[in-house]
């Protein structure tokens, strides 16, 4: 026996699914800001860490000149990679806005 729909089952299947889509965007909306924050707060915990590695790392007064010389040689390169970072952060933020500027001149051309 086929299973029948009379129109207010129909009409009400239609609604939840509407409810559904709505709560869904809504959740995914929520997903969005909240991953941006995530990875904000990841790439400023890198590079707070980075820098604190580096003052580790950087020679004690009174050190010897070659204990100074491999300890600045150590703080130096962790601050190298650290600039990588920064730069590719950077590189990020300004593609994100490239996309978004691009985004908004196609909508602005909309009939």
């Amino acid at each position: 026996m086929p299973d029948e729909q009379g129109p207010d089952q129909v009409a009400m299947r239609v609604e939840v699914e509407r409810a559904r889509a709505v709560a869904q965007r809504r959740d995914f909306e929520r997903w969005l800001s909240l991953s941006e924050r995530a990875s904000w707060a990841y790439q400023a915990g890198v590079v707070l860490l980075g820098l604190g590695l580096a003052s580790l790392l950087a020679p004690p007064t009174g050190a010897s000149v070659s204990d100074a010389v491999f300890r600045w040689i150590a703080a130096g390169s962790v601050i190298c990679a650290i600039l990588v970072h920064v730069v590719v952060i950077i590189r990020r933020i300004l593609n994100e806005a490239a996309g978004l500027m691009h985004l908004v001149a196609a909508i602005a051309h909309l009939p």
